[in-house]
């Protein structure tokens, strides 16, 4: 779908002609573009889940860098407010969502001086957007994986011999809640199994953060919960549903 959609927006690049035709087309293009790179880069993530080898990282790699050329051309523009003012909508909105990390999106969507200033520094090499996630004005939708993967770290543990790993699970010891869970007391006891994660230099992780998951088990069922540590200065947000 996305290889016809290229395909039509060539042939409607030939047949553009007038100043305003060229340039409606040439802002079609660039955001057009970001869907082509973003649809590459996550089939070939799902061509590494299958096959999680070094020649199928490399893909992915390569087409995280096609990714991060596309969103350095997008901010480059900025330095040309004429163009972007007349024919690039929401400019600077969608700097911020293309920058927002997931926790920027609110802030970039209403101040425009905040973006502007924070692509200014990129643009001049003072900061950098590379391992950046992709937010959502909405504040869902944001996009990390494979952007934000370090892929040195990967690379050097492809070549390592698959690992055994034992997930420890403790025996239920009380009787469950009246609405059917594991009492909360029974779970700080059970062992902690840790998320590894691959992030890039990059990206804002800040320390405290991250994910284990515990194990509790009895003769019919095994109960398991994630913690998810947030940095202090963010607040959390969930939706939780239950059967």
């Amino acid at each position: 779908m996305v290889d016809q959609l290229d395909r039509l927006l060539k042939n409607a690049e030939s047949r553009a002609k007038s100043e305003r035709a060229q340039e409606w087309v040439r802002h079609t293009r660039d955001c057009f573009d970001g869907v082509k790179t973003i649809s590459r880069m996550f089939a070939a993530k799902r061509a590494f889940d299958l096959q999680p080898n070094r020649a199928m990282l490399l893909l992915v790699k390569d087409q995280v860098e096609a990714f991060e050329q596309w969103r350095m051309r997008i901010l480059t523009y900025s330095t040309n407010r004429q163009y972007v003012d007349r024919w690039f909508p929401a400019y600077d909105a969608f700097c911020g969502c293309i920058l927002g990390n997931g926790d920027k999106y609110e802030t970039y969507y209403y101040r425009a001086d905040i973006v502007q200033k924070e692509v200014a520094a990129i643009v001049k090499g003072e900061k950098s957007a590379r391992g950046l996630g992709v937010g959502s004005f909405l504040g869902h939708n944001e996009l990390f994986a494979p952007i934000t993967w370090d892929f040195n770290r990967m690379m050097t543990n492809l070549d390592r011999p698959k690992e055994e790993k034992k997930a420890l699970a403790k025996l239920r010891a009380k009787e469950l809640t009246a609405d059917g869970f594991v009492d909360p007391a029974e779970w700080p006891s059970a062992p902690a199994l840790p998320f590894s994660r691959y992030q890039s230099p990059d990206t804002l992780v800040k320390e405290g953060t991250g994910t284990v998951a515990r194990a509790i088990y009895d003769a019919d069922t095994i109960y398991v919960r994630f913690e998810c540590q947030e940095a202090a200065d963010r607040k959390p947000e969930a939706e939780i549903s239950r059967p």
